[in-house]
C-alpha cells in the first residue's frame, strides 16, 4: 500500500537521522557550540517523528475504522445548526496556521547553509555547510558531492518535516471532529422529548438527530418522560457497537405516536458510537502521544538551554535563529497534542 511505503520509508529517514546524529557526537564530535546544539536539536526531534511514523503504520488499521464510524454517523445522524461546519473551520485554521509555521521553519533550517557560509581562516577556506550537520561515512563538503549532498539533505529534511506534520494535523482533525459529534449529540439530547422546542426550530423534523448533548442527557427536565421506554431503547441497541460501523445503525423504524422513543434510540446509539470511536482512537495514539509530549518537554528544555548559551556567545548568528524556531516548535506541538485532547 502506498500509505503504508510512505510511513515506512518516512520511519526509516528520522531512524537514519538519530543514527547519524548520535555517530555524529560518538566519532567527530563538534568543538564549537553552534553545531553541536544544531545535532542535539536533530538527535532529539527525529527521536519522536520516528515513533510518529512507526505508530502510525501499527494502528493504521485502526485509525482507519475510526474515521469510517465518524463518516457513519455524520451520514446517519443530521446536523440542523451546523455545529460540524463550525468546528470544521477550527480544524482548517488550526491546521493551515500549523502548517504554514513549520514550513517556514523548515525552509529557513534547509536554505540557511547557503547564506551562512563560513568565511575563510588564515588563506583556508572552511568546509561548506549542510542542511543536515550529521556524520556521513564520506565526506560531503567535496567539491564533488557537495551539490549532490546538499540536494538529498534538503530533500529528506523536507520531506520528514511534511509528513510529521500531515501526521499532527491528522490527530487535530480527529480529536475535534469528536468534539463536533459530542455537540451534535447534545443538541439532540435537547430536544428529546420537546415538541415545543422541535416546533420552534424550522430546520429541525421530529426523528431526524442533529447534535451532540451527551454530558446534559442526565440533566434534561424531560428525562422522566421517556424512562417507560428505555428498557425498550437498550433492547433495540442490546449490541450497539458490533454493528455500528453498519450504514442506517442509527435508522429507528418510524410510526406514529414514537417520535420520542426513536429519538431516544438514536441518541443512544449515537453516543455509544463516539465512545467507541474515542476508546479506539485512544488505544491508538496514547502511548505514542504520551512518548512525544515527553519527550518535547526535555526538548524544550535543552533548547532554551542551547538558546541562552547561543545568545550570551554570538547573538546575531543564524544558529541563534534555528534555535529559537525549534523552540516555538516544540512549544506548539506540545500544545497541538495537549490542548485539543483536553
Amino acid at each position: 500500500c502506498a500509505t503504508t511505503a510512505i510511513l515506512l520509508s518516512t520511519a526509516a529517514a528520522n531512524f537514519l537521522i538519530t543514527v547519524c546524529s548520535a555517530l555524529k557526537f560518538y566519532l567527530d564530535p563538534p568543538e564549537e557550540t553552534e553545531k553541536a546544539s544544531q545535532v542535539s536539536f536533530l538527535l532529539t526531534v527525529s527521536i519522536p517523528n520516528t515513533v510518529k511514523g512507526i505508530s502510525l503504520t501499527r494502528q493504521r488499521t485502526r485509525l482507519q475504522q475510526v474515521v469510517v464510524w465518524l463518516l457513519v454517523m455524520r451520514r446517519a445522524v443530521q446536523d440542523g445548526a451546523g455545529r460540524r461546519r463550525l468546528y470544521a473551520r477550527s480544524v482548517n485554521l488550526v491546521g493551515k496556521m500549523w502548517m504554514v509555521m513549520a514550513l517556514m521553519g523548515g525552509m529557513i533550517w534547509a536554505v540557511d547553509p547557503l547564506l551562512s557560509q563560513p568565511l575563510p581562516l588564515n588563506g583556508t577556506s572552511p568546509d561548506p555547510a549542510l542542511p543536515l550537520p550529521v556524520w556521513l561515512p564520506f565526506d560531503g563538503s567535496a567539491p564533488d558531492t557537495y551539490s549532490v549532498t546538499f540536494a538529498l539533505e534538503a530533500i529528506v529534511f523536507g520531506w520528514v518535516a511534511f509528513v510529521a506534520i500531515c501526521v499532527d494535523v491528522l490527530y487535530i482533525t480527529l480529536i475535534i471532529n469528536f468534539a463536533a459529534e459530542l455537540h451534535v449529540l447534545n443538541d439532540n439530547v435537547e430536544i428529546t422529548g420537546n415538541g415545543a422546542d422541535v416546533a420552534g426550530h424550522s430546520n429541525r423534523k421530529i426523528g431526524e438527530v442533529r447534535h451532540v448533548g451527551a454530558s446534559r442527557a442526565g440533566a434534561t427536565h424531560d428525562g422522566p418522560a421517556v424512562i417507560p421506554n428505555f428498557p425498550s431503547a437498550q433492547s433495540a441497541g442490546a449490541k450497539p457497537l458490533i454493528p455500528a460501523y453498519i450504514p442506517g445503525h442509527c435508522d429507528v423504524e418510524r410510526s406514529d405516536g414514537n417520535d420520542t422513543y426513536r429519538l431516544l434510540v438514536k441518541n443512544i446509539q449515537h453516543h455509544q458510537l463516539i465512545i467507541k470511536c474515542i476508546d479506539e482512537f485512544q488505544k491508538a495514539t496514547g502511548t505514542p502521544v504520551l512518548f512525544i509530549v515527553a519527550i518535547n518537554v526535555l526538548n524544550l528544555c535543552s533548547s532554551i538551554i542551547s538558546l541562552a548559551a547561543l545568545l550570551e556567545k554570538d547573538p546575531r548568528s543564524s544558529t541563534v535563529v534555528k534555535s529559537l524556531i525549534g523552540c516555538l516548535g516544540f512549544v506548539i506541538e506540545t500544545a497541538i497534542y495537549c490542548l485539543p485532547g483536553q
